[in-house]
This record gives structure tokens, C-alpha cells and sequence, in this order.
């Protein structure tokens, strides 16, 4: 079974850019290439030169707009609490769930009831 390579990074992109200036394609997987080294603003401008170049390209615009949206916060924690046969803990328990961020507490809530 073979390995499949790692993605080239930007150096790659970079040379074959200097070769072929203002490819569409090479400017995108050059702004993909540095958005995952973290290097945001180094993505960003690459693809507002390609979107001057080619302002119609919807995969550079939603690109763009993904790198820019802020990720959302980490889970801080979950609250499991066992209330089997121990109705009287139940208020209590959902009331903490309900108390967390919306995404973690709602998924929270589904296993309780779900169980």
C-alpha cells in the first residue's frame, strides 16, 4: 500500500507562478497552501489578486470568506451526569446542560434524553 505525498507548500506554487503569472489555478491552491500554514494574511492576499485578475471565480470568494470567518471556540467541557432511576436530579441536571454553549449543551441534552 502506498503513501499517498503530502500537498505541495507555497515555495512549489510560488515557482510555478513565476513560470505561468496569473494562472487561476496555481494562485488558488497558493493561497490554499499558505492558509494552512496559518499564514492568513499571505492567503488572503493571494486571493484578492486572484479574484482582480478573475472577479467572477466563486471558489476564491467562498475560500476568502472561510479563511476570514472567525473558527468557532473549543468546547470548554461537557456535563454528564447520571440520573438513572434518580428522577429528582433530572431538573437540575438539564438546567446545568442548558447553562453551556448552545452547541455543546443541545448535543448534551439529546444524549440525556436519548438514554
Amino acid at each position: 500500500m502506498a503513501c499517498a505525498a503530502s500537498p505541495p507548500g507555497p515555495g512549489r506554487y510560488q515557482a510555478l507562478l513565476a513560470q505561468n503569472p496569473g494562472n487561476r489555478h496555481l494562485l488558488f491552491f497558493l493561497a490554499v497552501a499558505r492558509s494552512r500554514q496559518n499564514s492568513t494574511a499571505a492567503a488572503v492576499a493571494t486571493l484578492d489578486e486572484l479574484l482582480a485578475l478573475y472577479p467572477a471565480d466563486e471558489q476564491a470568494k467562498r475560500l476568502r470568506a472561510q479563511i476570514l470567518t472567525p473558527a468557532p471556540p473549543e468546547p470548554v467541557g461537557l456535563d454528564h451526569r447520571a440520573c438513572y432511576k434518580q428522577a429528582e436530579y433530572l431538573p437540575e441536571a438539564v438546567e446545568s446542560v442548558l447553562a453551556q454553549p448552545i452547541g455543546i449543551g443541545r448535543s448534551s441534552l439529546l444524549t440525556m434524553v436519548v438514554r
